[in-house]
């Protein structure tokens, strides 16, 4: 071999030494910083942060009920929260970087141990010299070594990656081929009720109805009746002829309710207790979800609700409970929001879990699977849309990832679009075969509904993060939770005008006869006349209470759940 092959090879081996020399060095310090976050981790779970429960045991104490020391548990709530999101963000990056630093550094000792010099100089040179280079050589393949072990160690430890799947009800289920029941009404006549969170299209469009004229919580004008619930719950009121159901419930109890459209009266409560394998201690949840989040589904025959638990429970209209399951217990820090649907006599369930995100086809009549779906996604606090596209009925799902599409009468995937981020709390709306998502920290986005291809992508905008968007004649509305509300071009994305109206929307808008009609945290009601030109405001109304929920439309009548009670406004002759 010439001394120029000798001189070249011995050059690619020092090389490859020092490549190892690094990777070592990165591989250490990222090593070092994922178990410094995991341990950080461990040791501040959000909900066993002691500052904030230390201000829970202050607001529990405080007889005033201080509203200023609520909001100020709700954003450190949030702020730790997140914080604890992105460390999990961090370690699971953490995880590619060391399986990146692991390639580097096997290659460089491959290469390393393929290229073993020769000498450069004659021979008879200094041995001592030979034998402390491969001394040196030897202790950078053992340190090499050692660090490869130490990350292997680190990556089983610290678990960056999708954990094992989560064991829940569906998980010993064998989904069987079963027929569902019937749809016990016409298409019409669910359209004329408010069987589900956002209305019967579960996109926020309520069609030509009527909205109740001019009303005042304050003084009472308007107010039809007002009833108390007596367990609180974050979802929205549903209706079927003249019965109103929510949910509510906390670490003790979960119940169904069911009031009298006409007056208010409680017709009907039903405790979800007794549910084979139901948690003996339920989970901890968020301030801002509760164990009532997601909204109730009914059709005119069944009323279905379910809890932070994982309970799932069916009823008759009298209040009789029919069946009920436990889904599994949710790990999920803010704790089960996800609504309830039914398409063509199916049940729609979607279980979001940090370990299993499950969607899932239930038979009405007893509970068992039609279909199921398991999923590689993230977790998210959205609820399910129903879209039709091109003759075709799509469930379409927003996680914290992607926004996703399954065929509503199989279950199979239809397409998957990975452009979300960020903690995804809104649904989907959807305009002229586009399906439009927006959500904080993301972006706003439109979607062919056909085959996912996306249309356009906005991350610019004022977003919301728990109010979902409605759409109205190619343009997307927006309201923040910050008290921004936009117009965006459906077609283009482009920002058509922005308005500030101070206090924030947690309620979802609803497009109700070519008008919007959205409630702020307030309890303050808007109506805005759609307008791509400027913010155009009707009517504004004030209820006095708070308001995150989102409202039903029927018959001219507004229901409205508030903590405490559940409203009924009309005219006095509807």
């Amino acid at each position: 071999m010439n001394k120029v092959s000798i001189k070249n090879r011995n050059i690619i081996h020092r090389t490859a030494l020092a490549v190892v020399m690094v990777a070592s060095v990165f591989l250490l310090a990222v090593v070092l910083i994922m178990l410094l976050q995991y341990r950080q981790i461990k040791r501040t779970e959000p909900l066993d942060s002691p500052a904030l429960s230390g201000l829970r045991e202050r607001y529990i104490t405080d007889e005033r009920g201080n509203e200023q020391l609520k909001e100020q548990i709700r954003q450190l709530d949030l702020l730790s929260r997140r914080a604890w999101f992105t460390g999990q963000d961090q370690l699971h990056t953490g995880g590619f970087l060391i399986i990146g630093g692991m390639i580097a550094l096997l290659t460089a000792l491959q290469v390393a141990a393929s290229t073993r010099p020769f000498p450069e100089t004659p021979p008879g040179g200094s041995a001592s010299t030979d034998r402390a280079a491969a001394r040196a050589r030897i202790g950078i393949a053992i340190g090499g070594g050692t660090v490869l072990l130490l990350s292997v160690i680190t990556v089983f430890l610290v678990k960056p990656f999708a954990p094992p799947v989560a064991k829940t009800a569906f998980s010993a289920m064998k989904v069987v081929n079963i027929q569902p029941a019937e749809t016990p009404v016409s298409p019409e006549e669910f359209n004329r009720n408010w069987p589900f969170f956002r209305g019967a299209d579960t996109i926020g469009v309520a069609g030509n109805r009527k909205l109740p004229g001019d009303w005042d919580g304050k003084t009472g004008k308007g107010i039809l009746w007002k009833s108390e619930i007596q367990l609180q719950g974050y979802n929205s009121p549903v209706v079927w002829g003249n019965r109103v159901f929510v949910s509510g419930g906390n670490k003790q109890i979960r119940e169904l309710y069911c009031f009298n459209g006409t007056d208010g009266k409680l017709l009907w409560r039903l405790a979800a207790d007794n549910i084979p394998g139901s948690p003996a201690t339920p989970p901890e949840v968020a301030e801002d979800t509760g164990y009532a989040a997601p909204t109730m589904a009914t059709d005119g025959r069944r009323v279905f609700a379910v809890f932070a638990t994982g309970d799932l429970v069916c009823a008759d209209m009298d209040g009789k409970r029919l069946w009920a399951v436990n889904l599994g217990v949710p790990k999920n820090h803010y704790g089960y929001s996800s609504s309830l649907l039914i398409v063509d006599g199916r049940l729609i369930v979607q279980f979001f879990d940090e370990n299993r995100q499950l969607l899932a086809a239930l038979n009405p009549d007893n509970g068992k699977p039609v279909w199921s779906a398991d999923r590689k996604t993230s977790i998210s606090w959205s609820s399910p849309s129903v879209i039709n596209a091109a003759g075709r009925k799509l469930v379409v799902t927003i996680t914290c990832d992607a926004v996703e599409a399954f065929d509503a009468a199989s279950g199979s995937p239809v397409w998957q679009l990975n452009c979300m981020g960020g903690e995804v709390g809104t649904s989907a709306a959807y305009s002229e075969g586009r399906i439009l998502v927006a959500n904080d920290n993301a972006c706003a986005a439109a979607i062919s509904a056909i085959d996912g291809k996306l249309l356009w992508k906005n991350n610019e905008l004022t977003l919301p993060d728990v109010a979902s968007p409605v759409a109205f004649e190619n343009a997307m509305y927006l309201f923040a939770s910050s008290g921004v509300v936009s117009c965006v071009d459906a077609a283009s994305g482009k920002k058509l005008w922005e308005k500030e109206l101070g206090t924030g929307f947690y309620s979802s808008p609803l497009l109700v006869s070519g008008r919007i009609i959205v409630f702020n945290m307030e309890g303050n009601a808007f109506i805005i006349k759609p307008d791509r030109e400027k913010y155009i405001q009707e009517a504004a109304w004030t209820l006095g209470e708070k308001v995150v929920a989102t409202p039903a439309v029927v018959d001219g009548r507004l229901y409205i759940r508030t903590d405490k009670f559940l409203y009924c406004i009309g005219d006095k002759t509807e």
